[in-house]
């Protein structure tokens, strides 16, 4: 049992130097370089925190344009606000 679990952490490190040299480009900074497999773990958290926090971000944007057309559609058809606003008197400039 012992030579199985022995098998298995070395193929893992091998894998990792193979997964490291691959993401060189997002190595991280001195206190989890040059690591071996807790570089390759620290890096692939990273790129996985990032996209996550991306779809988030979009989301999130997604969602505010929502709630402001939302709002829009409620001032104007249900109370009756009537927005006639030219961009020229947004931003202060005349053709």
């Amino acid at each position: 049992m012992f030579e199985s679990f022995q098998g298995i952490f070395d193929n893992a490190k091998k894998n990792a130097e193979q997964l490291g040299r691959a993401l060189v480009v997002f190595e991280p900074e001195p206190p989890f370089q040059g690591r071996g497999l807790l570089t390759v773990l620290v890096t692939t958290a990273s790129l996985i925190t990032v996209a996550i926090l991306g779809g988030v971000g979009l989301s999130c944007l997604v969602v505010l344009l929502l709630c402001l057309s939302l709002t829009l559609l409620i001032l104007t058809r249900v109370l009756g606000i009537d927005f006639d606003v030219t961009p020229e008197e947004i931003f202060g400039f005349r053709p």
